[in-house]
Order: structure tokens, then sequence, then C-alpha cells
């Protein structure tokens, strides 16, 4: 039976609404956070491989140096040899004092500069400038104590301090080894 009225819906209090615009919210807020979290792990990926640029110069370096030493024929090459190539330090040279915080501006001014012997003839790349390297002379060991008219053989001994950059000057790698090197 049709009494002429229509039904009128149910009032609605708007629930919908507000939980629609709370579901939009919280989606908003994980995706900023989402974007945050990728864009800093890209900054420490990049980081990361600014790092081992660094640290792959400042180890090329380092091999470079000890096979110029290796190269050397003179007996002994001590920290007072002033034509030698690359320059070699006396161990407690005090302009050296704390060479491992010094600035990128201080290596460039008095390490020596990769490449140092022939086999390693080409500059790197993707870094920001080619690595240094201060190689110290230590001390001659002798094989034999008696002193007369034997010929004088024995090992002396190095420290090969390493400085690499990698795409910016800002990443900074300094690695150390100690290098022997025998003469009859």
């Amino acid at each position: 039976m049709d009494t002429g009225r229509r039904q009128q819906p149910p009032a609605q209090s708007g629930y919908i609404l507000i939980s629609a615009m709370l579901f939009l919210l919280v989606v908003t807020l994980i995706s900023i956070t989402a974007l945050r979290t990728t864009a800093l792990q890209q900054r420490m990926a990049g980081n990361l491989h600014d790092h081992q640029l660094a640290f792959h110069a400042a180890e090329s370096a380092l091999g470079a140096a000890e096979d110029w030493l290796a190269s050397q024929t003179k007996k002994n090459i001590g920290s007072n040899q002033p034509t030698t190539s690359p320059k070699i330090w006396a161990l407690d040279a005090p302009e050296l004092a704390g060479m491992r915080t010094k600035p990128h501006r201080w290596w460039t001014e008095n390490g020596s500069q990769y490449p140092l012997a022939a086999n390693h003839t080409q500059a790197l790349t993707e870094i920001s400038s080619q690595p240094r390297v201060v190689i110290q002379y230590s001390h001659f060991a002798r094989d034999s104590t008696n002193i007369g008219k034997q010929p004088r053989s024995g090992i002396n001994y190095y420290r090969i301090t390493a400085h690499g950059s990698g795409a910016s000057d800002e990443s900074a790698v300094i690695i150390r080894s100690s290098y022997a090197q025998r003469f009859h």
C-alpha cells in the first residue's frame, strides 16, 4: 500500500568521511617516512661509495710506493737523499708530526703524487685528486754484527703513509704500511 509518503533515508553522522580522512592521513605519513628513509639510504650509499673510492686510491698509492722502493738499486736510500723522487723523509721529521690529521692541502704540498713507479703509469679516475704518499726511512738492520771487510748487507726499513680522496676531497682515507728492502 502506498500512502504517498516517501521514506526518508536514515540520518548520517559523517563517520565514513572521518574514517576516509584518517586513512588518507596515515597513508600520507607512511609515504613521507618512506621517502625520507629512501633519501637517507641514498646518501649513505653515496658516502660508502665515496669512502671506497678513497680507500682504493690510497691503497693504489701505497702499492706504487712499495713498487718504487723495490725498483731502487742504491744500497741505502735513506732520508738524506734530496735527489730521489719521491722524497724520502726522516722518521722523526718535524714537518710530519700529526700527518694523519693534516688537511688535504698539506698532503698536496708535502706528499708525492701517484703514479710513482713505472708499472703505475695511468692516473686514477672518478676521484677528485690523485693520491699522495709520504715515505719515511726508519732504519737499517745489518745482517751481521761483524765489522770488517765484508760487504755491508742488511735490510732497510721504511714507513709508507698514503692519503687517498674519493669523489670529493672531503672524503679521505689514510693508510700506512711498513716496508723492508733487502740489500746485499
